[in-house]
């Protein structure tokens, strides 16, 4: 059994760094469609409420995320 819970945690360890490289990734493809930003220090309303959308999406998929984990954990057990 423990031979077993060994082989597992890297495999969950892989699943989140895969995630998270997906995530980045779609992150720099969306944010390479819109050009350069303009040179101005202070972001516009639209920037802010784009930025804010992200993250609640990122805060939702960690939330599923976290679920999941906490799901295989009670079946580790």
């Amino acid at each position: 059994m423990e031979q077993e819970t060994q082989g597992r945690a890297p495999l969950i360890g892989a699943v989140i760094i895969i995630i998270i490289i997906l995530v980045g990734g779609f992150y720099l493809w969306k944010k390479s469609g819109t050009g350069m930003p303009s040179s101005s220090s202070q972001a516009s309303a639209e920037d802010v409420a784009s930025l804010e959308k992200e993250i609640t999406e990122l805060s939702s998929l960690t939330d599923e995320l976290d679920a999941g984990l906490r799901d295989i954990d009670m079946s580790l057990q």
